[in-house]
């Protein structure tokens, strides 16, 4: 954590899918060996009141905010509220979602018939249908739609209200694997969750989470980086690892993590290894004068692609060439959202002059 304050950072967030590995113990001397780095925090906590209110960093120049949240993650991390006198559940805090496909209404009919089929019960009426867990409705086209679970949107949209009158700034930022028909674009419930912190007060939204590159965009003159990418992907050279990650792989107690990484990445050549996109970056430098945001700044980083275990996952900057395909790739991810990127001298530069989203 003390290498974290060193780099310069502030405030971190908690909230992700491995919260909970370790248990509620776990996040707690994780919370503990935080606070005593001196980082400002949010995302986790003893129940959920805890784990959604913001964190607060007090500088010379502003009062900053920070609320951290996660969409994705097992079920056991989301913290629970105390009610009728039980204690709340320990954990992170959560954005649940739903997930809707939309098929047309002859192939509704023959998953209809073929859960017939498998249950043996008559067949169940109507324009939808769950089938394994999976809501199928009848549409014109076949579509997958998302949507935020609105109980959680509003009690983080009302933690974010009230902590944009209490701080100059506002962050909020959520850690997502999901996406729409690719892994860098975002699942249409993100967006749609970004939008509404934005007007609940939030003055920037950042992602993370599926470890490449998603789009930025400007929403009512706020920027929305929907994914920066990984900045730091050290684990690959932790010194342990819990049991239950050796099974899958048929691993005997003697293996060890290296054992684990060669047969998890198949000696470099499957998963994130021989995976470009997963080493490649953005870090984002917003500037503000006055209140008002008056630059935007991208500069790519690279993690290290091709490089041995004992060296890659460590930020550096891009090379011109690198550097050059990182912010092609980001200029490209965010034209869906109408935004405009400017590269001069190796940095981008978003046009937030631009008529934002509404």
């Amino acid at each position: 954590m003390k290498e974290l304050v060193w780099a310069g950072f502030d405030m971190v967030s908690l909230a992700n899918n491995h919260t909970g590995d370790y248990g509620a113990d776990g996040m707690r001397i994780t919370k503990r060996h935080v606070a005593a780095a001196g980082l400002v925090h949010a995302g986790a906590g003893e129940d959920l009141a805890e784990a959604r209110e913001a964190a607060f960093l007090d500088t010379a120049g502003a009062r900053v905010a920070i609320v951290s949240v996660a969409s994705t993650f097992p079920d056991h991390s989301r913290a629970g509220a105390a009610r009728n006198g039980v204690r709340g559940r320990p954990g992170l805090n959560p954005l649940r979602s739903t997930t809707t496909y939309v098929v047309p209404r002859e192939r509704l009919e023959q998953l209809r018939t073929l859960q017939a089929d498998l249950t043996g019960r008559p067949p169940v009426q109507g324009d939808g249908l769950t089938f394994f867990g999976r809501r199928f409705i009848t549409g014109p086209r076949s579509e997958i739609r998302t949507e935020p679970n609105q109980d959680d949107l509003d009690g983080i949209a009302a933690v974010v209200r009230n902590a944009s009158r209490l701080a100059d700034y506002t962050l909020v930022t959520i850690h997502a694997h999901e996406g729409a028909q690719n892994r860098s674009v975002p699942a249409p419930f993100l967006v749609t969750f970004a939008h509404a912190m934005i007007d609940a007060g939030a003055d920037v939204f950042a992602g993370h989470g599926p470890h490449v590159l998603r789009g930025i965009e400007m929403y009512k003159g706020k920027p929305i980086l929907y994914s920066l990418g990984d900045f730091i992907f050290q684990n690959e050279t932790v010194l342990r690892l819990p049991g239950e990650n050796y099974e899958p792989y048929d691993l005997g107690p003697s293996a060890g993590v290296a054992d684990f990484n060669d047969s998890r990445y198949k000696k470099d050549t499957a998963g994130f290894p021989p995976d470009r996109e997963i080493w490649e970056a953005v870090v984002a430098m917003p500037t503000w004068q006055g209140g008002r945001l008056t630059q935007l700044a991208l500069h790519p980083i690279w993690l290290g692609f091709g490089r041995p275990r004992t060296e890659r996952g460590r930020p550096m900057l891009a090379d011109a060439e690198t550097g050059k395909k990182i912010l092609n790739d980001l200029v490209q991810r965010s034209a869906p959202f109408n935004t405009r990127i400017t590269v001069r001298d190796g940095v981008g530069y978003v046009d937030i002059a631009q008529p934002s989203s509404q």
